[in-house]
């Protein structure tokens, strides 16, 4: 679709890519290596996953951040 600056919109199924993404790893915990590791490709100095827990120890959100170059136009296609 094209919006009002004439410039085209791109429209992402989030949850078909975060199963794509996801779907690569061999396990949960090889996920965090690769945060870390796009955080040290970003030039970060500092980076962090914050979790949000049910009962102590469920899981129920995971927040990554870093204070890297931002993740550009450019990035997507390279997912």
């Amino acid at each position: 679709t094209t919006n009002n600056n004439g410039k085209n919109r791109v429209l992402v199924n989030q949850q078909a890519l975060i199963d794509k993404i996801l779907s690569r790893y061999s396990s949960a915990h090889a996920m965090y290596c690769e945060i870390f590791q796009n955080s040290n490709d970003a030039n970060a100095s500092l980076a962090k996953i914050y979790f949000a827990t049910i009962e102590g120890s469920t899981v129920t959100k995971a927040v990554c951040r870093n204070n890297g170059q931002a993740f550009e136009a450019k990035d997507w296609s390279l997912l």
